[in-house]
């Protein structure tokens, strides 16, 4: 019954409804990043949201998996970083140990911290290059700047009709986003 679903399941099921993610996907994903993100009290639902945003990206749910445990657990870490990563953090305007206190005691909130000034800088892809490492920069950056927005939408819980429009709307921004970051990287001809 509704009353006895997990609240993870019912973000799962809900996400699959109105995202490009599908259920399957989503458990796949929560098997592999569900211990970092209980480690970091992060929430079921929470994590299934950042899921659902790297999965519809395109990427199996094994490279989102790896992808958030990464991100997160690098956060957590970021005192103990190398020293590139730790100027590259410094540059984005945090304090290694208080980011690092900040995502272990909220791992949501430290994520979402981040990623707001990966937003804001001036090279995003290059701060996350830096910062989290070169494999999962890409697919980081192109949520970066959308993942607020996500998780509004979600936890707001608009009706189906107005959450499939807020999804069309989204992705047809984050493609422009990539096309056009895409073609400001690529050397002219």
């Amino acid at each position: 019954t509704a009353a006895t679903t997990p609240p993870v399941l019912d973000a799962i099921n809900s996400l699959s409804d109105s995202t490009g993610a599908g259920a399957p996907e989503l458990l796949n994903f929560a098997v592999r990043a569900g211990g970092v993100a209980h480690q970091l009290g992060i929430t079921g639902q929470a994590a299934a949201v950042f899921g659902s945003r790297l999965i519809e990206l395109g990427r199996p749910p094994e490279i989102a998996g790896r992808a958030f445990s990464t991100l997160a657990s690098r956060l957590a870490d970021a005192e103990n970083q190398p020293k590139r990563a730790q100027a590259a953090f410094a540059a984005l305007g945090f304090d290694v140990a208080e980011l690092g206190r900040l995502t272990r005691e909220d791992g949501t909130e430290g994520i979402m911290t981040f990623l707001r000034a990966v937003a804001q800088a001036e090279n995003p892809l290059g701060a996350l290059s830096q910062t989290i490492g070169m494999e999962f920069a890409s697919l980081l950056f192109t949520s970066t700047f959308s993942i607020d927005a996500y998780m509004d939408w979600f936890f707001a819980k608009p009706d189906h009709a107005h959450a499939m429009r807020w999804h069309r709307r989204m992705t047809q921004y984050l493609q422009h986003l990539s096309l056009s970051y895409r073609e400001e990287q690529e050397p002219p001809p």
